[in-house]
């Protein structure tokens, strides 16, 4: 009975780890600092058994306990160390924007398979969050993500929840950094959808106002880069179905609020 106790505390230990590793940001303990708890536990069961006169002719034995026992303590430390730092947040939930920059799978000593997806910041930082496979065929390279965090106990950023925001690949990283420093989408929060505007997107009436701007050829073949967002304007009330459209164009590495229209989701364009 002891022994399934123990086999079950460290299956349990190893999928907490797995699991909140994977939404936790920052330099956690790995290589080398795990390995001293490891070597370091193994030595004191060692000389344990050299005190207790039972090392002699059984030192492989001992020193394989201490090796388990040591990798049995290393799960149990991170599991309660990334344990309270995701149940106890410090910080109330924010979001940033992300690219998805690539995505892998990879199987861990015969145990859970993560389904990582890189992301990249607007701040410049890199994280590889495991989202599971769900979540890993739905997201694609190139996706732009609203990603909700929160500040954990121990002061390490854990990835609340990922949504894309825009599947349009064309949009420019250096774009992106500048649109989500413009005033408005300070004031106003994240977007519901990011998109750049192309040839395709000009057949109906609701972007006619760009063509005033520049024509059909131009917009087609990217020499003039308008940006497009939308936000919801309320929920409930007055406000219910109405949406918000900014248009920017981007020139001379800036970005420009050059268009606006407030509409209804039961209009037609």
């Amino acid at each position: 009975m002891l022994e399934w106790g123990v086999i079950l505390a460290f299956a349990g230990a190893y999928i907490a780890v797995f699991k909140l590793g994977g939404c936790t940001m920052g330099r956690l303990p790995s290589g080398s600092e795990w390995h001293y708890i490891v070597l370091t536990t193994m030595l004191a069961v060692i000389v344990w058994a050299w005190q207790k006169k039972n090392l002699k002719g059984n030192f492989l034995w001992y020193a394989s306990i201490g090796f388990l026992s040591g990798l049995m303590m290393y799960l149990l430390v991170m599991a309660l160390f990334l344990g309270l730092n995701y149940l106890f947040p410090r910080s109330d939930p924010y979001r940033r924007i992300a690219v998805v920059y690539g995505k892998k799978t990879e199987r861990h000593f015969r145990g859970p398979t993560s389904y990582a997806i890189g992301l990249r910041f607007d701040d410049g930082r890199c994280f590889l969050w495991d989202g599971g496979y769900k979540e890993y065929e739905c997201f694609q390279k190139g996706d732009v993500c609203a990603v909700t965090l929160y500040k954990g106990l121990w002061g390490f950023d854990v990835v609340r929840d990922v949504e894309v925001i825009s599947r349009r690949k064309q949009l420019d990283w250096h774009i992106l950094r500048a649109l989500f420093r413009d005033e408005h989408v300070s004031h106003s929060g994240l977007p519901m959808s990011v998109r750049r505007v192309t040839g395709r997107d000009m057949s109906g009436e609701f972007r006619v106002g760009l063509l005033n701007l520049a024509t059909l050829e131009e917009i087609d073949d990217g020499k003039r880069v308008f940006v497009e967002c939308t936000w919801k304007r309320g929920y409930g009330g007055e406000h219910e179905g109405q949406r918000l459209t900014y248009w920017y164009e981007w020139r001379e590495n800036q970005l420009y609020a050059v268009d606006s229209t407030l509409w209804s989701t039961d209009e037609e364009f």
